[in-house]
């Protein structure tokens, strides 16, 4: 039901209480381009210093569990490090993006 929930904490406590005693394993497939696509995105929203804790965690496993399943070449591994490395990352000029 949509609206239900009066603050953000009344939606919080729903969904803890939702998905607390889920224990479920969702099996999905993706094409190379997609495990690319959610690598690069998952190693820039790790990037972020505020991006911490239990749910970063997750998120950091998933992406060294795609890592391990795609990068397989000298260069698919050197490219899924600089990922990682903030130096490699493109500043939006140099990318042709304007702010």
């Amino acid at each position: 039901m949509h609206g239900k929930w009066t603050n953000d904490e009344e939606l919080a406590e729903a969904f803890q209480k939702d998905t607390a005693d889920k224990n479920m394993i969702i099996s999905t497939r993706f094409g190379n381009a997609e495990c690319w696509a959610l690598i690069g995105n998952l190693q820039l929203a790790l990037s972020h210093p505020e991006n911490v804790g239990p749910s970063a965690d997750i998120a950091r496993n998933i992406a060294h569990h795609l890592i391990r399943e795609v990068a397989k070449t000298p260069a698919e591994i050197e490219v899924a490090r600089r990922g990682w490395v903030r130096a490699h990352f493109v500043e939006p000029e140099s990318a042709g993006i304007k702010q």
